[in-house]
């Protein structure tokens, strides 16, 4: 890892994109993508690393764009993470052209006056956190800076803050974990077992659901393992309908625990009626 002295730079990059996984039985490749870079580096200021005898700093600051998962855990964790979706029939951007940048520049120059005028009060500022842990420590700075700037801006990144971590937190965690029992539920049917690609796509299709924007991208095979885990529900090798190629599944049975615990009975159109009018006389 190269040095990153001042003056420290910002490190860019656009376009990253997943690199496929090596089929075992070979050993994967070293990592070499763009996101084995950017987990390389330091999201804290104190990091630092030796050369020639001296310590040198090794904190720099990231803004990167890609294209699908293409982020690990471990990066994803230190990170401000804003999701863009495809633009949609009707909707219009404005492009960016090199006429505009002349104004873009201006505005970093007045915003790196400001930030330099105001350097003392930000290295002392302890801000009033909305958020905890790992996601405390990434969005500090931007909180200082925001109670600096006075005005809607203190409470504009707050709320910003809760909105884009909100996605970790421990209760929108356990409310998509039974939601995913309910739906799986939904897309069972009838059948006794289904390929996990089978239960995906029925679940992509279910109308006002969050499988289809499951952290920027659509519900994928493991997300829909690591939410069913805590219930002891796991995938095996199976034949849908009894017959075919055997693929990774889940059984009606594994879920029948989880179920029969965390989900109220379905009831049919009829059996919903009487009960709708027994709640109304009572």
């Amino acid at each position: 890892m190269n040095d990153a002295e001042p003056p420290q730079p910002t490190l860019t990059g656009d376009e990253f994109f997943p690199v496929p996984e090596t089929p075992a039985p070979a050993p994967p490749p070293p990592p070499e993508d763009g996101a084995a870079l950017l987990d390389e580096v330091p999201y804290i200021r104190r990091n630092h690393a030796a050369r020639c005898n001296e310590r040198v700093s090794t904190f720099c600051m990231v803004a990167a764009a890609g294209i699908g998962d293409w982020a690990p855990d471990t990066l994803e964790d230190r990170a401000i993470i804003v999701s863009m979706r495809r633009r949609g029939p009707g909707e219009s951007v404005a492009p960016l052209r090199r006429r505009d940048l002349p104004a873009l520049h201006q505005l970093r120059e007045r915003l790196h006056q400001w930030a330099r005028a105001h350097l003392d009060e930000l290295r002392a500022a302890v801000p009033e956190m909305p958020v905890q842990d790992r996601d405390a420590d990434v969005w500090e700075p931007l909180v200082a800076l925001a109670d600096a700037a006075g005005g809607h801006w203190p409470e504009t990144a707050r709320a910003a803050c809760i909105r884009l971590t909100s996605h970790t937190s421990a209760e929108a965690e356990a409310t998509a974990r039974e939601r995913i029992l309910e739906d799986v539920r939904e897309v069972f049917g009838d059948d006794g077992q289904l390929y996990t690609s089978t239960i995906l796509e029925r679940l992509h299709a279910l109308e006002e659901a969050p499988w289809c924007d499951w952290y920027g991208h659509l519900l994928r095979p493991r997300d829909l393992a690591g939410l069913l885990r805590p219930y002891g529900i796991r995938p095996k090798k199976l034949r849908e309908g009894g017959t075919g190629e055997p693929l990774k599944g889940y059984t009606r049975k594994s879920f029948a625990d989880a179920w029969s615990r965390y989900c109220p009975p379905s009831l049919s159109p009829g059996e919903q009626g009487e009960h709708e009018e027994h709640g109304a006389a009572s």
